[in-house]
């Protein structure tokens, strides 16, 4: 089993006001034995803080004995994948968009996420909801709003669009991550 773990709070009250690193760690245990070790720490630091979008560290357990999560060490919220017995932490999501509303594939070898928001000025955020067809899954669907406008710089599309074809665009633009324990 792999969660996630923060330290407790202990002592006076910090002021409400005052920003605080909140630092985290993944950790994975044996349910067997119960044996449990740290795989990957936090930077102490504002940037370091358990993040705090839809799905907060969105931890999956991958293919290949890769845990996958959230952070944002760079200052934008991307994927990580870091390998269970531990070690340093691969961005697999470079950029300056954010990476949020994350779904993993039942082989564990895809991850989908959320990419309208660099897609489409309309997008804020929000729920999404996984459509799917005999248990196999096709597509996300931003549940916000019935239209999005859609600015496509990859291939010159701009229009607007249902939430459905929103989320189709979305979800096949590129912004798909195959697992692989490099």
């Amino acid at each position: 089993v792999a969660f996630t773990r923060r330290p407790g709070d202990g002592g006076p009250p910090e002021p409400f006001l005052k920003r605080t690193p909140q630092p985290w760690a993944i950790w994975s245990a044996d349910v067997a034995t119960g044996a449990g070790h740290r795989v990957w720490k936090s930077p102490d630091t504002l940037r370091g803080s358990y993040p705090t979008v839809a799905g907060q560290a969105n931890l999956h357990w991958a293919k290949n004995g890769l845990l996958t999560f959230l952070a944002t060490s760079d200052n934008w919220s991307h994927l990580y994948a870091v390998p269970e017995k531990g070690g340093p932490a691969r961005l697999l999501t470079p950029g300056e968009f954010m990476v949020e509303h994350v779904a993993a594939s039942a082989d564990g070898e895809t991850l989908v996420y959320s990419f309208l928001q660099w897609l489409s000025a309309d997008y804020g955020g929000g729920y999404w909801q996984f459509m799917e067809r005999a248990g196999h899954p096709l597509y996300l669907v931003p549940a916000g709003r019935p239209a999005y406008r859609i600015c496509c710089n990859s291939n010159g599309y701009e229009g607007t669009v249902s939430a459905d074809a929103a989320g189709i665009i979305a979800t096949h633009q590129r912004r798909y991550q195959r697992l692989r324990n490099r």
